[in-house]
């Protein structure tokens, strides 16, 4: 079955126009300034996807929340004046999204995705109807994989 072909199956599912899928995309942030317009800017240009973006952030004091509300007016900022945890913020993020499009991308703010990343993960659990979870393989900023398991 096609992506879109099982995604038309989600209730409330909206497509756009051509191959392009909307998502959700909920990103956890924690004093992450120097980092999160890359993040962002990585998933508003991920291929074959259309995101709607939702970052949580966990009391931060750096100036993250305001870099996001000015450069990223489309980006939508739960605030928070203590750091809930990880888990808290994921479960906060999850439950702020339209949760109309079949699929949600969590992330940590310091993630850069590669272009085709997000289409690849969806495509994965297209492909394997038994799976309702993935997640990409992590890589250094020269390229070399980092290790997400063992020493």
């Amino acid at each position: 079955m096609s992506l879109t072909e099982r995604s038309s199956q989600v209730p409330g599912v909206v497509h756009t126009s051509g191959n392009a899928l909307d998502i959700d995309v909920v990103i956890i942030t924690y004093n992450n300034r120097r980092c999160i317009e890359a993040c962002i800017q990585s998933v508003l240009t991920s291929d074959g996807v259309v995101p709607t973006i939702t970052v949580v952030d966990n009391g931060s004091t750096d100036g993250t929340v305001e870099v996001i509300k000015a450069s990223y007016p489309i980006v939508r900022v739960l605030e928070s004046d203590v750091n809930s945890g990880y888990a808290a913020a994921i479960n906060r993020g999850w439950k702020a999204t339209a949760n109309n499009t079949g699929y949600v991308v969590i992330a940590n703010a310091d993630l850069v995705f590669d272009s085709r990343c997000i289409r690849g993960l969806i495509e994965q659990l297209d492909n394997s109807p038994d799976v309702g979870a993935v997640g990409g393989q992590q890589r250094f900023p020269n390229g070399s994989w980092q290790r997400s398991y063992g020493n």
